[in-house]
């Protein structure tokens, strides 16, 4: 048994026959003979070989990267380090707190402040990032709280869109690179 290879114009296979499988009239006059080994390293590595005509040799390739494709994939990664940021809370300088920073955090928390000035009320319960009620936080003290959360959120997003917007801007992978959360 003897396994053969075609490739495409650049050297990158497009197909394999083996001997044993394929009738003579099935395999391409053009199909390069090829070791077991070679066709091994083809399976373990799609994508990442090549065959050298010169050398009858596999070599490592590297596809080339597509700066549009790779500035995609950059602004995802920001978006979710900006996610994972969220994830982690932020402590309030006003009183130490730990709160929840996700934007549905801070508005389930604005709704709740905002009841407590309709009702009157002087004090405000507050669950805070472990699940834990602060009782009587004085609602001076959480409309403090909010606009610290509120400013932490909106530095976050600045930053996810700064550093989006120069994603965009980057004109090769190097500058790309260079861009991180």
């Amino acid at each position: 048994m003897s396994k053969k290879l075609i490739t495409d114009n650049d050297n990158l296979p497009i197909g394999f026959y083996e001997t044993d499988v394929h009738a003579p009239a099935q395999i391409p006059a053009e199909a390069i003979d090829i070791t077991e080994a070679q066709w091994q390293e083809f399976q373990d590595f799609p994508d990442e070989r090549k065959w050298n005509d010169s050398t009858g040799l596999v070599e490592v390739y590297s596809a080339p990267i597509i700066l549009a494709d790779y500035k995609v994939a950059n602004k995802e990664t920001i978006k979710q380090a900006f996610n994972d940021e969220l994830l982690l809370g932020y402590i309030c300088p006003v009183n130490s707190i730990k709160m929840d920073t996700t934007q549905i955090d801070i508005d389930l928390f604005q709704a709740g402040y905002d009841l407590a000035i309709e009702l009157a009320e002087i004090v405000i319960d507050v669950r805070d990032y472990d699940n834990v009620v602060n009782s009587g936080i004085a609602v001076a003290t959480a409309l403090t709280m909010l606009t610290e959360l509120k400013t932490n959120y909106r530095t976050l997003l600045t930053k996810k869109w700064t550093l989006q917007a120069q994603t965009d801007d980057a004109v090769d992978v190097s500058g790309v690179d260079a861009i991180v959360w």
